[in-house]
């Protein structure tokens, strides 16, 4: 049963008070897999035009110009990437609600960002374990609600008293804000062709490890979903024995994790028409291996999440070995 009538109360209470709303309400919690985040206090924002609230529930709290830039866009996709694991939770309402009920509430979408195992919900307030919910709906207004429930897998309970603030008018992103994702968490999209034969990868598995005392980032890619065995290995920071498609290894320097902190880049295809392995291991990882782009959170954590974009071919005119790889997965360990 959806409560409602004690929680306008609730909201009013929070609303009056300075400081942070969720400030004296027990931490946002979310279990998938076995995983269990605990989250900061969580953020709102609402968009009149199209009557569509969305909280981020963040790891830590979002830095001030993440915040203000996601703000100035009206989502929180471009950020949660930095303050992995996080879940968004999205709620669509009838144009013109003002008291954010669940009785004008058309539909709501919850996504985790940054955990091991993918996990969505869609539906309406039951689907989405919606307990209680309402407040003033409205650019600087604010809500209040509780999100609690469990189902195959995963257990949640997410309560948040936000406040719905907006970017000032002419608010523009901040120029060190990081970018948005350019494909959903969880996304393989790999090509390698060598003299005629295409390898493609469509699943992957991605996790810390150490090399000569620097820190590693192992990437495997498969044509297939991988053995439960495999996922096993890769938590556990190590690889597994399935065959796989291809497979990237990184190593940096120090603490870095960008383009300029990238020691060595170590890259291989098994094309099995012929046998045949194409291997590279180069200090030179823009120019041999191809990179367009490396994202990690602005703090890479267990369980954060990684982008990766390459492109390239050997300059082999007669054989060429060509490739265009681009990544969004998940850390397993």
């Amino acid at each position: 049963m959806i409560r409602t009538t004690a929680l306008f109360a609730v909201v009013f209470a929070l609303l009056a008070v300075p400081g942070p709303l969720a400030g004296q309400m027990p931490p946002p919690t979310l279990t998938v897999g076995g995983q269990t985040a605990t989250f900061a206090a969580p953020l709102g924002l609402f968009d009149a035009g199209t009557a569509r609230m969305s909280v981020l529930f963040p790891r830590v709290p979002l830095a001030p110009e993440a915040e203000a830039a996601a703000r100035a866009s009206g989502s929180w996709e471009q950020v949660a990437g930095t303050v992995t694991p996080a879940v968004i939770a999205d709620f669509d309402y009838t144009p013109g609600s003002t008291s954010g009920l669940v009785g004008d509430l058309k539909g709501c979408r919850l996504r985790a960002v940054g955990f091991a195992s993918a996990w969505s919900l869609q539906g309406d307030a039951a689907r989405c374990h919606v307990v209680s919910i309402g407040g003033l709906l409205r650019p600087n207004g604010g809500i209040a609600g509780l999100l609690e429930g469990k189902g195959s897998g995963y257990s949640l309970r997410l309560p948040f008293a936000i406040a719905l603030l907006t970017a000032p008018a002419g608010a523009e992103p901040s120029p060190g804000t990081p970018a948005a994702p350019d494909t959903p968490l969880g996304t393989v999209r790999a090509t390698s062709t060598y003299e005629g034969q295409t390898v493609r990868a469509t699943h992957g598995l991605a996790w810390w490890g150490t090399e000569e005392g620097r820190p590693v980032l192992d990437i495997t890619l498969f044509d297939h979903e991988p053995a439960a065995e495999s996922v096993a290995a890769a938590a556990a920071g190590r690889s597994g024995n399935e065959f796989s498609a291809m497979v990237i290894v990184l190593a940096f320097h120090g603490s870095g994790r960008d383009l300029d902190s990238l020691a060595q880049c170590t890259w291989s295809v098994e094309f099995p028409e012929t046998g045949f392995n194409q291997f590279v291991a180069t200090e030179q990882p823009r120019k041999r291996c191809g990179f367009v782009s490396l994202a990690f959170p602005s703090t890479p954590e267990p369980h954060g999440a990684v982008q990766i974009r390459l492109r390239g071919d050997d300059g082999d005119d007669e054989a060429p070995w060509k490739w265009d790889v681009e990544i969004h997965l998940p850390l397993a360990n």
